[in-house]
């Protein structure tokens, strides 16, 4: 993330940050992560873990959430 940009950032990781799955939200990644990808303006979190179809948008927060 410090590093040069294009138009669009993506992460990816295995476990969401935020979920309505069975899993639900990963605490560690909400107080870790979440302010990163604020900070550094990351349009887009692609996860998996969950193995259900969620596009998560919060009207708070800058980065979508992609889970499948």
């Amino acid at each position: 993330l410090a590093g040069p940009r294009g138009r669009f950032t993506m992460v990816v990781g295995h476990h969401p940050v935020y979920s309505n799955g069975k899993h639900g939200d990963t605490e560690y990644l909400i107080r870790d992560w979440a302010p990163l990808l604020e900070r550094h303006k990351v349009h887009v979190y692609l996860a998996g873990h969950d193995h259900d179809l969620q596009h998560l948008e919060m009207a708070e927060r800058f980065t979508s959430f992609v889970i499948s």
